[in-house]
C-alpha cells in the first residue's frame, strides 16, 4: 500500500510539473499572440496612412496626424520643420525591404547585421553585437 500510495505521490508531481509547464507555454503564446495582433494593427494604420512619394527600402519616414484625424507620411522630421510641425507627430519609421514599416526606435535597438556578418568572416566573437555592446 506504501509502494502505491508513493507511485501515486510521484505520479502526481510529475504530472502537475508537465501541466504548469503546458500552462506556462500557453500563456507564452497568449502573450505571442496579443503582440502579433497589435503588429497587425500597427501594420494596417500605416500601410493606410496617406503618402504622395515612393517609400524607398532604407528610407526614415515621419508620421503625423491631422486634426480630422488623417494620418500621413513626411519624408520631413518634426526637427526638420523647426521643432514645430504642422500636425501632431506620431512617430517616425524606417522602411524594410519588403516595405513593411517599423519604428525607429525598434531599428536602433536591433543588431547590425552588417557587423555581424564582418565579425563572423573573421572568425570574431558576435556576442557584443547581440547585446549591442561592442
Amino acid at each position: 500500500a506504501r509502494e502505491i500510495e508513493k507511485a501515486d505521490q510521484a505520479l502526481g508531481l510529475v504530472v502537475g510539473a508537465k501541466l504548469e509547464v503546458i500552462r506556462d507555454q500557453m500563456r507564452a503564446l497568449q502573450e505571442e499572440a496579443r503582440k502579433l495582433l497589435e503588429e497587425a494593427e500597427l501594420s494596417t494604420r500605416l500601410q493606410r496612412a496617406k503618402c504622395n512619394f515612393r517609400k524607398i527600402p532604407g528610407k526614415v519616414y515621419h508620421l503625423y496626424r491631422r486634426p480630422d484625424g488623417e494620418l500621413y507620411f513626411s519624408m520631413l522630421s518634426p526637427t526638420e520643420w523647426g521643432g514645430t510641425p504642422p500636425h501632431a507627430f506620431e512617430g517616425s519609421y524606417k522602411v524594410d525591404i519588403d516595405l513593411s514599416l517599423r519604428p525607429l526606435e525598434d531599428e536602433r535597438s536591433r543588431p547590425d547585421g552588417r557587423a555581424i556578418v564582418a565579425h563572423l568572416s573573421r572568425g570574431e566573437s558576435i556576442a557584443g553585437e547581440l547585446t549591442g555592446k561592442s
